[in-house]
């Protein structure tokens, strides 16, 4: 497990089915950051220099925690994994809009 996830804020608020805002903030953080066991069967690396090194090497985005750990938004690896680029839109016109019309 990250080791940022002894962090989370604990506040009490109650949601419609009764769960506490700790405990939908833990939820939250654990389906939105890959786990450590799972950032070692992606990157096939034990050593966080190595994990970066591989996520570097095949353009994965990721932040480092206050205390080291790899965080490493579970989306962009399913992205990135089934061959979608999400990188960024294009900044300009669209004149292929315009190809279509004559």
């Amino acid at each position: 497990m990250l080791t940022s996830r002894s962090t989370v804020r604990e506040r009490t608020v109650v949601s419609p089915r009764g769960n506490t805002g700790s405990q939908l903030s833990r939820q939250h953080n654990v389906d939105l950051l890959l786990a450590d066991d799972e950032l070692v069967a992606l990157t096939e690396a034990r050593t966080r220099p190595a994990q970066m090194a591989w996520l570097d090497a095949r353009g994965f985005h990721y932040e480092v925690g206050t205390k080291g750990g790899i965080k490493v938004l579970r989306a962009h690896v399913e992205c990135k994994m089934g061959g979608r680029d999400e990188g960024p839109a294009p900044i300009g016109p669209n004149f292929k809009f315009f190809e279509h019309r004559a």
